[in-house]
């Protein structure tokens, strides 16, 4: 039976999205909250005006500006920031990519060139994305599935249900209950015959051109690799993977197995079949140029190269055939030439390979993706909850921003990053009043920071984890929901979670749930009684309430700090999985209405 090829598509793939990663910020920005604006430096007020003049595709850099209260996109030269190539008259914008970006308003996608001329007006698409070897793929208006060039002539358009997407820069398509894959030599939608880990070696190796080619042996479950017929190496391989001018080839190994669970210990072949490391490594990943990152076999807990914990595999730089550095590092990205960002334990910095020299830039600490537009180093760190974006220039941070939520009278939130191995984002008061603002500030810091150390003790930051927050502002209070998300190493599904945080705008002070009920009641009962009227016959819960006696419903929900929220007319209290029901039932959540318990409630209580 055909074994399965195990595709390294994960580096290959992140690669690809880079030129996507300010569009993905903005998404998941504005899907977390109403409003964003851009904080920026003193010095980085950009000029205004447009500049329209020929400049090479590769010195415009996408940045975002506050206009009329919205943030919108343009362009600017990577050697001058002030200088605005484009004016920032977009929702979102990528990167420049063969003279073109991917850009979108109000809702719909288009294609401009390096003046902002539109070449795909917004007319048909609602997204657009860029593929390899000049192709767009994207959803029409209709939510077809569509892939294009650059210049809009349609290649392939599917039907609703159908979808496409980018796999190690391969598009494989799925359409009518079969996967395909898009041959961008005859720009047709192929069949697949077989699939291997949802990318079939024929896709995957026809579609990026490679040289070599591979033939499965089915009776002894082998690969072999040829060029025009005639094999390149007597060699066989359990694995094979074409990587650029190389192929990462892997064998069988049962000591790296019973450290690691997984079963090849991985090498790497030059075009002519020559190997230049041999397959001795538990991972290879390909970084740009000639260089590999290499990892030994040992202390392997399930995170890939982009999740950072001190669990993870050591790696070192290879040069082609050499190791340029000793198995020291956490953290690899290659920035340029032989410089490259490392993470070794204890400090970030950029590392020069060949002279050994150790250039520390202040605030790049963590998780960044990097990319470099002409000489300048754009740093960023993007999750979920917000996102930080250094420029970079002879080893200064010349521009730096960060999302920030704004408020009403001035009032605005900033994403702060967390340092450490996983950082996060959390939540900094901007307001007119200072007081209000360092009694909120102290009292979130040190709740978040306590929650970031509970949360590593429970193992989640040596797992793969999230952890945000969203914000808004209720009648004069200040309301932060805090969200985890977790995948403990064994589990069946990852776990996740929110703790909600809200303040007095007027005084600082932090409002608790006791604090809105009279002194001389029990407000645990009056909160129990009420989620238990509202929640009858609720099959959510480990319970059934019906048969509890009303001390047992008030133990069941009773606790010393409540979550809850408020929203127009009540309160909203709720559990998370598994505190009062199963996984299965998510968060839990009770509304109940002023009006219904406005006896127990504080005279000074608005209704």
């Amino acid at each position: 039976m055909h074994k399965k090829l195990i595709i390294l598509g994960l580096a290959l793939c992140l690669m690809s999205c880079q030129q996507n990663a300010q569009v993905k910020t903005n998404n998941t920005i504005e899907a977390v909250n109403e409003e964003t604006v851009e904080e920026v430096t003193e010095s980085n007020d950009l000029e205004t005006e447009t500049e329209v003049i020929s400049v090479e595709a590769h010195s415009l850099l996408p940045m975002s500006k506050m206009v009329d209260d919205k943030e919108m996109w343009g362009y600017v030269y990577a050697s001058d920031l002030n200088r605005v190539i484009v004016d920032y008259q977009f929702d979102e914008a990528s990167y420049f990519e063969n003279d073109y970006a991917v850009v979108s308003l109000d809702g719909l996608a288009g294609v401009i060139d390096t003046e902002g001329q539109m070449i795909i007006p917004f007319e048909a698409y609602k997204t657009l994305h860029q593929a390899n070897k000049g192709l767009l793929y994207g959803m029409t208006l209709n939510d077809e599935p569509v892939i294009l060039d650059e210049s809009g002539q349609v290649f392939l358009q599917l039907k609703q249900g159908d979808y496409i997407y980018n796999q190690g820069n391969v598009l494989s398509i799925y359409k009518d209950g079969e996967d395909y894959y898009f041959d961008p030599i005859t720009k047709q939608a192929i069949l697949l015959e077989g699939i291997y880990n949802d990318v079939h070696e024929k896709a995957f190796y026809s579609a990026i051109d490679k040289p070599i080619e591979i033939t499965y042996d089915s009776i002894n479950d082998d690969y072999y690799l040829s060029r025009g017929g005639k094999q390149v190496t007597d060699q066989a391989f359990d694995y094979v993977l074409p990587v650029d001018d190389f192929v990462v080839v892997g064998n069988k190994d049962e000591i790296i197995e019973k450290q690691t669970g997984q079963p090849y210990a991985f090498g790497l072949l030059d075009e002519k079949g020559n190997i230049i490391i041999d397959p001795l490594y538990y991972d290879i990943k390909p970084l740009s140029g000639d260089y590999f990152a290499v990892a030994e076999a040992y202390d392997f807990y399930g995170l890939d190269y982009k999740r950072y914990s001190e669990d993870v595999y050591k790696k070192a730089i290879f040069d082609r055939t050499k190791a340029v550095t000793g198995f020291d590092y956490y953290i690899i990205e290659h920035i340029k030439d032989s410089i490259f960002y490392v993470y070794d334990g204890n400090s970030y910095y950029f590392l020069d390979v060949e002279t050994g020299e150790q250039m520390m830039v202040e605030d790049v600490e963590g998780p960044f993706d990097f990319r470099m537009v002409d000489d300048l180093i754009v740093a960023e760190h993007s999750s979920y909850d917000g996102s930080m974006v250094l420029y970079i220039k002879d080893w200064q941070v010349i521009k730096k921003s960060t999302k920030i939520i704004k408020l009403t009278e001035g009032r605005v939130l900033t994403k702060y990053k967390s340092a450490g191995i996983n950082p996060v984002f959390y939540p900094k008061l901007a307001y007119k009043d200072g007081d209000v603002e360092d009694k909120i500030n102290e009292d979130l810091a040190q709740k978040f920071d306590t929650s970031l150390g509970e949360l590593d003790e429970s193992g989640v930051y040596s797992t793969i984890s999230n952890l945000g927050f969203r914000a808004e502002e209720v009648d004069g209070k200040l309301q932060i929901d805090q969200t985890w998300y977790w995948y403990g190493l064994g589990a069946a599904h990852g776990n996740y979670g929110e703790a909600t945080y809200i303040y007095d705008l007027s005084s600082g002070e932090s409002v608790s749930l006791k604090d809105l009920f009279k002194e001389e009641l029990d407000y645990h009962k009056v909160l129990a009684l009420a989620m238990a009227e509202v929640s009858e016959n609720d099959n959510r819960l480990y319970v059934d309430l019906s048969t509890m006696s009303e001390e047992e419903i008030i133990n069941y929900f009773k606790r010393d700090d409540y979550n809850f929220r408020f929203y127009d007319g009540g309160i909203s209290i709720y559990y998370n999985p598994y505190d009062i029901g199963p996984y299965a039932a998510g968060i839990i959540d009770f509304k109940i209405n002023y009006e219904d318990i406005k006896d127990a409630l504080k005279d000074d209580m608005t209704l």
